[in-house]
């Protein structure tokens, strides 16, 4: 690639937009990071910062852009929250898409969810090709990312050269109150339950690592999954509590307690004025017993991902550096 060309990241200062930031200033880019204007940012001679509103109200020819990588979105299972996300995942995905199209951006990369995927399989596993069916559960949030995907591969028909990627739950160091830091969070709190589910998984450096390589080649308007492995909660608790010197979650709870559950957290959220943490749609998604392929990238690209314990290890390494978690 040639020297010093600009990418353009939305979200960049979550979990995965700081971690890809930081990737693509280390391999010589000029990057600009998008973010809400409430965002606390960081500092470094290739970076700059614009707020995720003003940048779709800019004249897209007054920014010299070759790639745009989207990983800005909102993640909520509360039915409450169903405008919002459409909003969010799919009006501004649109937005957005239609500015890189006038920009003349090289590539558009649209990070989505494994959540869009179909279920209409006669195994366990999934994949980009996957069936999707009217009749399988489906959230608000899946609805509203399956929306941007579509948004997206529209503008592809109208010159937009998009990747889109589909990863599973992106482990790596945060503050514990976002994404699946909150992971780390239940298991420190030392919460004695877990469900029966799977919980498919991939490393933050991973899709950075990803995203570069994609970037590379010639590879476009094509969609991948990103999944490293997957394991039961049971064993992902106790690899977590292990490394974080703690009790691990050892009561199985059956599906319909946690839809029950849900139903009562909400009830007592409305009474006490607060946002519910359970829901009925997570419930239902803590449940799941699916598995996700990522053979597809692994062949293009030649690639193996991070194992679950080398993630781990990274994460709270990261996170007791930065202070998050305090041993």
């Amino acid at each position: 690639m040639a020297d010093q060309e600009t990418v353009l990241i939305t979200g960049a200062t979550g979990l995965l937009g700081r971690n890809i930031t930081n990737h693509f200033l280390s391999k010589n880019f000029k990057v600009i990071g998008a973010k809400r204007s409430t965002s606390i940012t960081f500092n470094h001679p290739d970076l700059s910062w614009i707020e995720l509103d003003k940048l779709l109200e800019f004249d897209p020819k007054d920014f010299k852009i070759d790639f745009v990588i989207h990983c800005a979105g909102l993640v909520s299972y509360n039915a409450s929250d169903k405008d919002e996300l459409f909003k969010v995942n799919k009006d501004i995905t649109e937005s957005i898409a239609k500015w890189a199209r006038s920009a003349r951006v090289k590539k558009f990369v649209y990070i989505s969810s494994i959540a869009t995927l179909g279920k209409n399989s006669d195994s366990q596993i999934i994949n980009e090709n996957t069936p999707w069916d009217d009749s399988d559960f489906t959230t608000n949030y899946a609805l509203s990312k399956r929306a941007g995907e579509k948004a997206v591969q529209e503008n592809g028909a109208k010159g937009v050269n998009y990747i889109i990627l589909n990863p599973s739950i992106i482990l790596g160091p945060a503050e514990l109150s976002q994404s699946s830091a909150k992971l780390f969070q239940y298991v420190l709190d030392q919460k004695p339950f877990f469900t029966k589910g799977f919980i498919n998984y991939i490393d933050v450096r991973d899709i950075s690592n990803v995203i570069f390589k994609l970037l590379e080649s010639n590879i476009v308007k094509e969609q991948f999954v990103i999944n490293s492995g997957y394991t039961t909660y049971k064993s992902f608790f106790k690899q977590l509590a292990e490394k974080l010197n703690c009790k691990a979650p050892f009561i199985a709870v059956p599906n319909f307690s946690l839809i029950l559950g849900a139903h009562l957290e909400n009830l007592w959220s409305k009474f006490k004025n607060k946002e519910p943490l359970l829901s009925s749609e997570t419930a239902r998604i803590a449940g799941n017993k699916y598995i996700y392929d990522s053979i597809k990238i692994k062949n293009e690209l030649d690639i193996e991902f991070h194992t679950l314990e080398e993630s781990i290890n990274y994460s709270i390494a990261e996170m007791k550096k930065a202070g998050y978690i305090k041993l």
